[in-house]
């Protein structure tokens, strides 16, 4: 979930290959998982010390003031909450070309299926579990993959069973 290789899976489908045709200069943010002296680091960490470092970075080793950007996922909500610090900051216009988002949540209000993580039970839930101030630690990665599973029920948990009990 959330990884950089998902845009470059085989050669034929190969989002990166797409975008070098074209003439773009492709980098990618790999997320890496977050061992348990990084559990601390707030959202605020993950802009500043992420998606606004490797803007500068990406601007700096390519030799460009404005770059194209491209979020997926939660990448994108990061990238969209970077962007929104650009913008306080009246640097936006001049680092960013073009912001592009894929899979991103965007309005909360409207969150479609995923809504069913988003309530406040589920809110009250992780309060005790991460404490009110985020500082307990990160969710798991396998709580995460299992909420995105069940997202998807009929093709990613119950055809196991069907296939090999049934």
């Amino acid at each position: 979930i959330n990884k950089f290789y998902v845009f470059d899976l085989k050669p034929e489908n190969s989002f990166v290959a797409h975008a070098v045709a074209r003439g773009f200069d492709v980098y990618l943010v790999s997320w890496r998982n977050v061992p348990d002296e990084l559990k601390a680091l707030t959202w605020e960490d993950y802009l500043e010390e992420g998606a606004l470092t490797a803007i500068d970075e990406v601007r700096s080793h390519a030799g460009i003031e404005k770059i194209n950007v491209l979020g997926f996922c939660v990448g994108g909500t990061i990238l969209a909450s970077a962007l929104g610090v650009l913008a306080a900051r009246g640097e936006l216009d001049d680092f960013i070309e073009s912001a592009t988002y894929l899979t991103t949540l965007l309005d909360f209000s409207e969150p479609g299926d995923i809504k069913a993580y988003l309530g406040e039970s589920t809110y009250q839930m992780r309060v005790q579990q991460y404490g009110a101030d985020g500082t307990g630690g990160m969710m798991r990665g396998s709580e995460l993959a299992q909420s995105f599973a069940s997202l998807r029920a009929n093709d990613l948990i119950w055809n196991y069973g069907v296939n090999n009990y049934l």
